[in-house]
């Protein structure tokens, strides 16, 4: 839908900065967690991957250190594909071809 492959959070919308996604809502949580002042301010971060991007997505998040936060990833699920009228979509002879639920 975007002509990106990646997790959509690494998206470069196009700002000066470079920033994708993600850092700005890293950044945002960040700011209000500082507004905030509640115990220690720290909000958490909760980020669905698919069985797609789960490895890229936790591996950008790695490399930036969290962005500083309490980041916790969950899966989302998959169902059998189904063609418009209904059918199973095989993805070998022998495996169903799943897609994001």
């Amino acid at each position: 839908r975007l002509g990106y492959d990646g997790p959509k959070g690494m998206y470069d919308i196009g700002l000066p900065s470079g920033r994708t996604l993600f850092r700005l809502i890293a950044e945002r949580l960040k700011k209000l967690g500082a507004l905030t002042r509640k115990g220690d301010g720290a909000i958490p971060f909760y980020v669905m991957t698919s069985p797609l991007n789960h490895e890229q997505t936790t591996s950008y998040f790695r490399q930036h250190d969290d962005f500083g936060l309490d980041v916790t990833f969950f899966p989302q699920g998959t169902l059998p594909a189904m063609t418009d009228d209904g059918k199973l979509i095989l993805e070998t002879p022998a495996s169903l071809a799943v897609a994001p639920d």
